[in-house]
């Protein structure tokens, strides 16, 4: 590249001239080759030597031929210099296409917003998010993209940004170009510029919408649960990987009189509370849980004593909780109160094989332990007695004084003759006549025939009521 035109005002190289260079013709400067000038142009712009022109035009003799010499090289210099630029401007057109591409490509809002608040520049995200058009050619307050009542700390953080300290706003609400307002977060940060450009911050929004929303419907959810579990009667717990308590339900104190932190604070003392002939059932629940964390154990059902000793029957049972990516968090568990449920199966269990009226054994049972006598009896060689009673003219009792007075008669015939045998005999009610039977085994031909004796001498007792007295022949 060649210069033509004025010189530009600047020092001429000061480099050797051809007579301070060997095999070189000092009479025609003109005949120096290019390549060998561009090496003098280099080194001199190496050594940083800018004198050679200016010696010659202040010294009383010019030497023409070094004059032209040193202009030439001059040249050589501007044009090295030129080439640099180009080169550098080049990188510096990649780089700035390169960052402009990243820049765009980000799927975060990024805008450049001045001194005054204008939008500079914005991303294609900003754009899409917020409508924009050219910034050129329109003009957008960065504010007014933010909802009124969340400008006053954006406009405060604008104006006391720092250089290298970057501001970040955590859930603004922006309108986006729908008119439809969402959450998300503000950085700010201070851009390097000239003096010319003025002052320039990088603005990236992110939008947190989806998960504000679904950290407050987590949050409505727990609170749901809280509320649900608070005012349960069923006892509720998650106990963690470590065997410690992560919650207790309030519940547990109306079974066991602790609160909720006695359990978080102590883990051992729930399985203090179990009855002690209950606690084998505990230990073999514990046991298979720790040989399958991922199974469920088959609920069990437990005596717990209370803190006013008192005891109830609890129903416990859990299940793991697993996270999402499938690691084991712990345990869920429920006791459940089923001391009346355990009295009125008790009761059922009693009234199925007793009679309601006397609670003595009914046909069912007397049939029962008749057939597990016989064969015991056989097996021992002894003798079994089965005696058979009626009560006569009961019915005469019912019609006239009543069906009251009747069964106050029947209870008292039923309790004398309980009262009349051993503990491992059985006196049964078989009929609506108070029928009753003992089978009992004995050795003794004489205890079986006193037997009787005393059952009729116990019945000649008077039976008493309010309305009548009674008495046995």
């Amino acid at each position: 590249m060649s210069v033509s035109g004025p010189m530009p005002a600047t020092k001429a190289s000061g480099v050797s001239t051809a007579g301070d260079q060997p095999g070189t013709d000092a009479g025609n400067p003109f005949e120096i080759p290019d390549e060998e000038l561009r090496t003098r142009a280099l080194l001199a712009l190496r050594q940083g030597r800018f004198d050679l022109a200016e010696k010659l035009l202040v010294g009383k003799d010019v030497d023409q031929a070094a004059l032209v010499e040193s202009l030439r090289i001059y040249q050589a210099e501007l044009e090295i210099q030129n080439e640099e630029l180009q080169r550098s401007h080049h990188q510096t057109q990649i780089a700035l296409n390169r960052f402009m591409a990243f820049f765009d490509s980000l799927p975060v809002a990024e805008l450049v917003v001045d001194g005054q608040g204008l939008v500079k520049e914005a991303n294609e995200e900003a754009r899409r998010l917020f409508g924009l058009r050219d910034t050129v050619y329109h003009q957008y307050f960065f504010i007014r993209l933010i909802e009124e009542r969340d400008r006053g700390p954006a406009i405060h953080a604008l104006a006391h940004l720092r250089p290298e300290e970057p501001i970040d706003l955590h859930e603004l609400k922006f309108r986006a170009k729908t008119n439809e307002v969402f959450i998300g977060d503000l950085h700010m940060a201070a851009l390097p510029t000239d003096e010319d450009e003025g002052r320039r911050v990088l603005c990236a929004v992110v939008d947190r919408t989806e998960a504000v929303l679904q950290r407050e419907a987590l949050r409505e959810s727990r609170e749901r649960y809280r509320i649900i579990a608070e005012f349960s009667s069923d006892w509720e717990y998650w106990i963690g990987p470590d065997a410690r308590y992560r919650y207790v339900s309030p519940a547990c104190a109306h079974l066991t009189g602790y609160p909720s932190a006695a359990f978080v604070a102590d883990a051992e003392l729930f399985g203090r509370l179990i009855h002690p002939d209950d606690r084998h059932l505990w230990e073999h629940h514990l046991r298979a849980h720790l040989a399958d964390e991922s199974g469920s154990a088959a609920p069990i059902e437990l005596r717990i004593r209370h803190l006013d000793g008192h005891e109830y029957w609890i129903e416990h049972s859990c299940t793991p909780v697993f996270g999402e990516s499938g690691n084991f968090l712990g345990r869920r568990g429920v006791n459940r109160d089923i001391t009346e449920l355990k009295r009125s199966r008790e009761q059922l269990r009693f009234l199925a094989q007793h009679d309601a009226l006397t609670g003595l054994p009914n046909r069912s049972l007397f049939r029962q332990r008749l057939e597990e006598a016989i064969p015991r009896t056989i097996r021992r060689g002894s003798e079994m007695a089965l005696l058979f009673l009626d009560l006569d003219r009961f019915k005469i009792v019912n019609d006239t004084l009543g069906h009251p007075v009747g069964d106050v008669l029947l209870k008292q015939v039923a309790a004398r003759l309980a009262q009349g045998v051993r503990a491992n005999d059985t006196v049964a009610r078989l009929g609506a006549t108070s029928s009753s039977s003992s089978p009992r085994t004995s050795r003794s031909r004489t205890m079986r025939r006193s037997w009787p004796d005393a059952c009729s001498i116990s019945l000649r007792r008077p039976s008493m009521s309010r309305a009548a007295s009674f008495f046995s022949a």
